[in-house]
């Protein structure tokens, strides 16, 4: 290229620009045309960006402050060859490309302001978005990657979009940051939804359960990259989200079958019980809760009891308690059988309530954790064989209907299911195999 057409070229990109030709110079060994300030000492700000510029030359921006919406909707008929290059810039406004092809194009430690959208996109060279930042909705629907592409260390204020996208070769998201509880997950794709369905005819607009059928699917290609690179621990965080997903299709759609309605309980108990086997905190937490919600249950049933048979029950006196409910209860069940199936029935509702809406319920929760943890160590230091009643209770030759049975048989099984629910939970948060 000539000196004429170079410093032609300068002038052509700084006034498609709104900027000043200095801040446009041209490396000779890249031949490609950078628009940062010479002294790196202050940013660009670009007022305007018209697509031709990347039709005619390779360019790269550095530091600048994209203050005009970038905006390419031409389709295939206009492949961009050209590179594409963006350092430590800033975008202020949107950005939409739809149906391009883009033959090199990244964005290094960029800022997104503003909804970015690359629908439909094919990007046929390595593509580079490491340590960007997403502050708004993002999303490469339908969008084919046909070499490596990597998120490696970005960061997405809200729900990305990668329904159907295609990766034909290595997805890198290791330290992609999604810091997403199932309550604000919820709130972005209901927002999501209503901003894309905004100002659109009724048979156009997409239900609330397809959108986040949509964002599920988004999620499962992020697990399957990370489960594809072995890397099993970050996967399991992104199937967390899946799942988070699919209770929030569920809980939307319309015409639920029977089967819908068990798999969103199942999910929901899953979510409060141990984060679908993500958080182990939460995990001890529930299990400290089953055995709290156990031993209180026990020690009423005695002591209520024994109150209605006339005995005044002293909490320091447990044993004595204890010894004048086993001397009775034999007789009482002997003369009252049908009362004692439905005092059994109601002791089985009444754990499984009170487990139950301890684990869903936040402030229920928080308060039965912190009596469980107390009564868990008191029983670690007096009676270890409490916490497994298998252990004491159905070795002692109780009767049948004794109630005492009934609610140990019930928590042995609760316990088993959410001790194991805790040790896969530790697995699955662990370098050791599953």
């Amino acid at each position: 290229m000539g000196e004429f057409d170079k410093e032609q070229a300068i002038a052509d990109i700084a006034e498609n620009l709104g900027i000043s030709k200095e801040y446009v110079n041209f490396d000779e060994n890249k031949k490609i045309y950078i628009i940062k300030d010479n002294n790196n000492l202050k940013k660009i700000h670009i007022k305007n960006f018209n697509y031709k510029l990347y039709e005619r030359y390779n360019l790269s921006f550095t530091k600048c402050i994209f203050e005009c919406e970038i905006k390419d909707t031409r389709g295939l008929s206009s492949d961009i060859e050209n590179g594409i290059f963006f350092l430590k810039c800033e975008f202020e406004n949107k950005i939409l490309f739809f149906n391009l092809y883009f033959k090199n194009i990244s964005f290094i430690l960029c800022n997104f302001k503003n909804n970015t959208t690359f629908q439909a996109c094919t990007f046929k060279t390595f593509c580079n978005f490491e340590s960007s930042v997403f502050e708004n909705f993002v999303s490469f629907d339908k969008s084919m990657f046909l070499d490596k592409v990597s998120f490696y260390n970005t960061h997405f204020h809200k729900v990305p979009n990668f329904s159907q996208a295609i990766f034909n070769e290595n997805l890198n998201i290791v330290n992609t940051k999604l810091n997403f509880t199932f309550s604000n997950l919820e709130e972005k794709i209901e927002q999501e939804c209503e901003e894309f369905n905004k100002n659109k005819k009724e048979e156009d607009q997409k239900s609330l359960d397809k959108f986040a059928n949509d964002f599920r699917d988004s999620f499962r290609i992020f697990k399957n990259a990370l489960i594809k690179d072995n890397n099993l621990l970050d996967a399991s965080n992104f199937h967390k989200y899946e799942l988070y997903c699919k209770e929030i299709e569920l809980k939307n759609k319309k015409g639920k079958t029977f089967k819908d309605v068990v798999d969103r309980w199942q999910l929901i108990f899953y979510c409060k019980l141990c984060d679908h086997h993500t958080d182990i905190l939460q995990s001890l937490n529930s299990l400290i809760l089953v055995i709290g919600i156990f031993v209180i249950s026990s020690v009423a049933m005695v002591f209520g009891f024994n109150y209605s048979l006339g005995y005044k029950p002293i909490l320091e006196h447990w044993y004595f308690s204890l010894d004048f409910y086993n001397h009775h209860i034999n007789s009482i069940i002997q003369d009252n059988c049908l009362l004692m199936i439905f005092v059994n029935l109601m002791i089985l509702f009444i754990y499984l309530g009170l487990v139950g809406f301890a684990l869903c319920l936040k402030y229920m929760r928080e308060f039965f954790i912190i009596i469980s943890y107390v009564i868990t160590l008191l029983v670690l230091a007096v009676s270890p064989k409490i916490l497994i009643p298998a252990m004491g209770i159905f070795t002692d030759k109780r009767a049948m209907l004794d109630p005492l049975s009934v609610l140990g048989g019930i928590y042995t099984i609760v316990f088993g299911f959410v001790a194991f629910s805790f040790i896969k939970t530790i697995r699955k948060n662990s370098i050791v195999p599953s």
